[in-house]
């Protein structure tokens, strides 16, 4: 993975299945709908089960050994509705 949490290759539909398979799901990776993952961070999967039955699968991809890349400074930087709380309960004190 690089330093900006992008990793060596993509998660996809067969990666998906693989790990449903250690659960205990027996899913077809052509029912997976999900665009190919190059990314660290949180997504969903859709499942078609049947004709009109679809199931969303949540699904978090992480760096080998799970270490996660460093948040962007926008991430980082506190809303400014908790700095006014935290400021609030500190001059209450």
């Amino acid at each position: 993975m690089s330093a900006t949490g992008v990793i060596y290759g993509s998660v996809n539909s067969l990666h998906i299945a693989d790990e449903l398979q250690k659960l205990g799901f027996n899913i077809d990776r052509k029912t997976i709908i999900v665009k190919d993952v190059k990314t660290v961070g949180n997504y969903v999967a859709q499942v078609k089960l049947h004709k009109e039955v679809t199931a969303q699968v949540p699904f978090t991809v992480i760096a080998e050994g799970g270490v996660q890349p460093a948040p962007a400074a926008e991430e980082a930087a506190p809303a400014p509705e908790a700095e006014a709380a935290t400021s609030a309960e500190a001059a209450a004190e």
